[in-house]
């Protein structure tokens, strides 16, 4: 398994590691962390950037909502909404 930082993650699907950030805050993504050293990064598991840009694509082609696309395009048993 292999894992992203939201930076690295947000350059593979082509949006902002904020917009990554505010859906995993959110808990549209899984909210996973790892540690580098003192720092404690969020990251995103590879099996999840091809749903991710599926939910891009549905926002940004389809008009649907963000809620719309990740009910679409995001495995349900991974996302932990209120």
């Amino acid at each position: 398994m292999e894992l992203y930082t939201l930076a690295s993650a947000a350059e593979f699907v082509g949006c902002a590691a904020s917009r990554l950030k505010g859906w995993m805050e959110k808990g549209y993504i899984p909210d996973k962390r790892i540690q580098f050293g003192k720092v404690r990064a969020r990251v995103i598991e590879e099996t999840a950037l091809p749903m991710i840009r599926r939910v891009l694509t549905g926002i940004e082609k389809e008009g649907l909502t963000v809620h719309g696309a990740f009910d679409r395009y995001f495995n349900e048993e991974e996302v932990n909404r209120d």
